[in-house]
């Protein structure tokens, strides 16, 4: 299938996610749309081959494993990942069990686990897919079934065949052990990856906010200051004769305190030349005996 045609009918609810959580869910998916196949042809293949016995077993297990897929194939397209993820796990580990207590004969017979290829899928589904914690109780049901399973082999199964079923839950428990040591670690360097990701995010983020509002002050400061460029450079009424200026209430004002008012200038006062001859003769005289200096 086009990999635009799986996204558009059941990964759409995730585009929001994490990248993790959107590459977990679309490698899911595919598994799903691989595994239903390939158990329906398993089930075919299973009524011819199977007794009477073991058949009805064998019926109720591959059916509800297709049915556990198939649901799964909903919830990713709801968006419950995690709900399909924890459900395949409780289902398929029940499933597991209930296949081993229905070819138990066979097993002892052949001095092999027909149940290993499931649980090594369990175990590497709930490793891929579920938390550490999960991962754990999987591993011990397992174990547990394993030994139980060696157990009863050894007591039903003829003395030639102990060293193969020895050998091969051996196998098996190296398996689940290997499987539950390396899943665990890589949790924890997954998990610690995540926490620095986050950090750096939140560290980003908070960095974006500082400058985001320095940005935002210095903008208000600028509409400030060209809102006040803006009355100055507008049109300004002034007296020819006093220079006073009328303001935008009509009221008339001196030229300083229109322009202090509308701007950051601050006056400091003194007297021309001019204004010292006509108001101070004598004073312009001594200080001016070559008279004002033209500039």
């Amino acid at each position: 299938m086009d990999n635009g045609i799986i996204h558009r009918l059941f990964l759409k609810e995730y585009e929001a996610s994490s990248f993790i959580i959107q590459q977990k869910a679309t490698v899911l998916t595919w598994s799903h749309l691989i595994l239903i196949p390939v158990v329906t042809s398993y089930f075919f293949i299973n009524l011819m081959r199977n007794n009477a016995r073991e058949l009805m077993g064998v019926f109720f297990i591959d059916l509800s494993f297709l049915a556990a897929l198939t649901i799964g194939l909903v919830l990713i397209r709801k968006g419950k990942y995690q709900t399909d993820v924890n459900s395949i796990i409780i289902i398929t580990t029940i499933l597991t069990i209930l296949g081993h207590l229905v070819k138990r004969h066979v097993q002892v017979e052949t001095g092999a686990n027909s149940y290993c290829v499931l649980m090594y899928a369990v175990m590497i589904f709930t490793a891929m897919f579920s938390t550490r914690k999960i991962l754990t109780l999987v591993s011990i049901i397992f174990l547990a079934l394993t030994l139980s399973m060696y157990a009863f082999a050894i007591g039903h199964a003829q003395s030639a065949v102990h060293f193969h079923l020895l050998s091969s839950t051996l196998n098996n428990i190296i398996v689940i052990i290997i499987a539950l040591c390396l899943s665990y670690q890589n949790g924890i360097i997954t998990d610690r990856a995540l926490e620095v990701t986050e950090q750096e995010l939140r560290t980003n983020a908070e960095l974006n906010r500082t400058l985001e509002q320095k940005v935002e002050e210095r903008t208000e400061k600028l509409k400030e200051s060209m809102s006040q460029i803006k009355v100055l450079s507008g049109l300004i009424p002034i007296c020819a004769n006093c220079k006073k200026i009328r303001d935008d209430s009509g009221y008339w004002n001196q030229l300083e305190s229109y322009i202090k008012e509308h701007s950051e200038a601050i006056f400091s006062h003194g007297i021309c030349p001019d204004c010292t001859k006509e108001l101070y003769p004598e004073e312009y005289a001594e200080m001016y005996p070559d008279g004002p200096d033209e500039k």
